[in-house]
């Protein structure tokens, strides 16, 4: 006669209903005793045991979703990486031209703006040297003039791709930092800017407990009860069952 295996998702339904028990089990445990204490912690190492045995169950069913998982990725990850590279040197050259354009526009409109301003000056003087003849009309014209010369504007000849653009990010660098942290001291900078780093700060009080004496910090000690897994854990039933 065989055996017939019981089927993961009805495993998984035990799981659950023990768990369940084992709930109900610690929501209504209270300690008055020293045995009863004892008990906790019997109790404590048989819900450890029960919690690996859930996890030892999800991982079996899982690990092969995984395994599939990784495997595709696999097939994707070059070509992906390819295309991504591709990405960045065809926007490498168009960031290359269009800078190129942008500075030759910026030097032209420069030279045309030195031709105006040169010739701003020349009707400048002309009217000076009018009013200081007396010939109060024609200086206020050549003012005029001067003030109403066209100001240049280049514009890059940049073509235009539908779907295509270019767009503009900034970014913080710290250049100071000792200048930054003076700078938030003394009330010129948002002290948001200088949020400490926990995990280090934490990596620290773990290794000098008390012995932590950084200005603005302390150590603090959290209690929480560790329990390793007991042996194959037997049924739990609620005290008043």
């Amino acid at each position: 006669m065989t055996t017939k295996t019981a089927t993961p998702e009805a495993e998984v339904a035990r799981l659950a209903e023990e768990t369940t028990t084992m709930l109900d089990v610690a929501e209504d445990f209270s300690i008055a005793t020293a045995p009863e204490y004892v008990e906790g912690g019997e109790v404590l190492k048989r819900i450890k045991a029960k919690s690996k045995e859930l996890k030892d169950k999800r991982q079996a069913m899982t690990r092969p979703l995984d395994e599939s998982k990784r495997q595709i990725l696999d097939l994707f990850r070059e070509p992906e990486a390819q295309l991504a590279d591709a990405e960045q040197a065809i926007k490498g050259a168009m960031l290359t031209y269009s800078n190129e354009q942008e500075r030759i526009r910026a030097a032209e409109e420069a030279r045309l703006r030195d031709i105006q301003a040169k010739e701003q000056a020349k009707l400048l003087a002309r009217a000076e040297k009018a009013a200081a003849r007396g010939q109060g009309e024609k200086a206020a014209d050549l003012e005029e003039q001067a003030e109403t010369l066209p100001v240049p504007i280049v514009t890059s000849p940049q073509p235009k791709v539908e779907g295509i653009s270019t767009r503009v990010t900034w970014h913080a660098e710290v250049t100071d930092k000792a200048a930054l942290i003076q700078a938030v001291a003394e009330g010129l900078v948002p002290d948001v800017v200088l949020e400490p780093d926990m995990t280090i700060l934490n990596q620290q009080a773990r290794a000098l407990k008390d012995a932590l004496n950084y200005p603005g910090v302390k150590a603090v000690s959290d209690q929480t009860v560790a329990a390793g897994r007991g042996n194959v854990p037997r049924k739990l039933t609620p005290r008043g069952g």
